[in-house]
């Protein structure tokens, strides 16, 4: 993936749409770099929620957090944090300005509509 070529297609999509949907790349892996795409797309850098790092204490509650862990708390500065009320999915929809960034993963990106 490449971080420069997401980035502005998302700026550019962004720009003319009410509401843009990316899914994928928000993992702990080195090629999951939709957050910082995003981040570069709106010229802000990331920043690590705490919110995020306690849901991984609670997914993980006998690890200790690692670089990988870090990775997934950090997005882009003043995105929103939209979580579900109700139902088992704790993680988070992450939102910066018209951008809604969504698992890759099918199973958990359908979750995010039920």
């Amino acid at each position: 993936d490449d971080i420069d070529h997401i980035a502005a297609t998302v700026r550019r999509l962004s720009d003319t749409h009410k509401y843009l949907f990316v899914t994928g790349g928000i993992g702990p892996t080195h090629d999951d770099v939709t957050l910082p795409a995003v981040a570069k797309a709106f010229g802000c850098g990331l920043q690590t929620r705490p919110e995020i790092l306690e849901l991984l204490h609670q997914y993980l509650p006998n690890e200790e957090l690692n670089e990988y862990h870090l990775k997934m708390a950090s997005i882009p500065q003043g995105s929103q944090l939209i979580r579900a009320s109700e139902g088992a999915d704790k993680w988070p929809l992450i939102v910066k300005n018209n951008v809604y960034v969504l698992p890759g993963v099918p199973e958990y990106c359908r979750r995010k509509f039920e």
